[in-house]
């Protein structure tokens, strides 16, 4: 099988295949997981997902119930905080940015705001 950049590596492996439980599988977890996020690195459709990896159906299955189950999120964490670590960083965020801006809209519209800095009416979007 082909090795994609954006496969787990085998330090990535170990610190999440604890999330997943042990029985025995006809498809490999690692494969699938590694289809995933060359789904979502490369931005395809889910039919367009290589051969070599297992039917995108499959995938496409594995994908909706971990979603539903938490585990993506908690996988997405787990990896997370494994990246922070190696940056020399804590492993939970210690603060967080909100953004905003003004859109323009036309004059039919209820919800307006006011940018006073740039002098804009509109809606404001986060």
């Amino acid at each position: 099988m082909q090795i994609y950049p954006a496969d787990l590596t085998d330090s990535q492996w170990v610190k999440i295949e604890n999330l997943f439980d042990s029985r025995k599988r006809k498809h490999p977890l690692r494969a699938i997981i590694n289809a995933l996020f060359y789904i979502t690195e490369s931005g395809i459709q889910w039919c367009m997902l290589p051969q070599e990896y297992t039917g995108w159906q499959l995938i496409y299955c594995y994908f909706r119930k971990w979603t539903a189950e938490g585990l993506i999120e908690e996988m997405n964490e787990s990896l997370h905080a494994i990246c922070r670590k190696q940056a020399g960083r804590e492993e939970s965020l210690s603060m967080g940015l909100i953004d905003s801006q003004i859109v323009k809209t036309s004059s039919m519209t209820q919800e307006k705001g006011y940018d006073r800095g740039k002098k804009i009416q509109g809606r404001k979007v986060h």
